[in-house]
């Protein structure tokens, strides 16, 4: 089942995605990233969000960007995703 998410959630995934994995380049596993990003957002499942995280990689890599997320990217993501990723490139300074 699809899900939608809203421009904050987007934005809190893409912000930690990016300050994890691109600025503080820790090699966080895919579980434990999901277990601290449910704490942002708790009421998203931890799936879901391992999900997000791996859509983020693929972000990552289409703009160019090293990251140090051990785990896969999946290409599936959404207009809105990408608009949110973006931002927080730019509002991080990336």
């Amino acid at each position: 089942m699809k899900s939608n998410w809203t421009k904050e959630e987007n934005e809190i995934c893409s912000r930690y995605f990016l300050r994890t994995y691109v600025i503080e380049k820790r090699s966080l596993p895919l579980s434990a990233a999901a277990a601290e990003l449910h704490d942002l957002l708790p009421a998203r499942s931890e799936s879901t969000l391992r999900m997000k995280l791996s859509n983020c990689k693929a972000l990552s890599i289409e703009n160019g960007l090293t990251d140090t997320a051990p785990f896969s990217a999946l290409e599936n993501t959404s207009f809105d995703h990408r608009v949110a990723f973006g931002r927080m490139i730019k509002d991080l300074g990336l």
